[in-house]
């Protein structure tokens, strides 16, 4: 391939990289908002006990705790998809590299820094652990399930 395609398609697979960045962090945000606003609203609802009572508060416990979980198993394997959108255009820009010289040999402007790109763990366990935008969501998805039921645990 010649230097100007090879630069073309370097440049086509970051603005790719770039979209899913954005995208994934449009996501987080938006959904982490909706997940607060339940979790401030459950704290509220359990602080005055006429909306939630034991007696007569289970079935709206419920839909809310299935809401709660539907909208956080999405929104982290939305985020999950885009994250490994990401590795993807990682690994191309990687290879792009490679092949124009800008990675991986010794007088190259980016020594041994991208062809690493895509290379660490996509299982979704392993990404959970780590501090990232997809633990976030699932822990404000778990605080919030816990903020609807805690004055019946406690």
């Amino acid at each position: 391939m010649s230097q100007v395609n090879l630069e073309f398609a370097c440049g086509e697979q970051r603005s790719e990289l770039t979209h899913h960045r954005q995208r994934r962090q449009q996501i987080f945000v938006w959904s982490n908002s909706i997940l607060l606003v339940i979790f401030g609203a459950s704290l509220a609802a359990n602080q005055n006990s006429h909306c939630f009572s034991i007696k007569e508060g289970i079935p709206e416990r419920i839909l809310v705790s299935v809401l709660v979980t539907a909208l956080t198993f999405f929104c982290v394997s939305w985020q999950w998809y885009h994250r490994k959108r990401e590795v993807r255009h990682q690994q191309n820009i990687g290879k792009i590299y490679g092949v124009m010289g800008l990675a991986g040999c010794e007088n190259s402007i980016y020594p041994g820094h991208y062809d690493k790109w895509g290379k660490e763990s996509d299982f979704l366990g392993t990404l959970l652990l780590k501090p990232s935008r997809l633990a976030a969501t699932a822990l404000i998805g778990i605080c919030t399930l816990s903020a609807v039921w805690v004055d019946l645990i406690f």
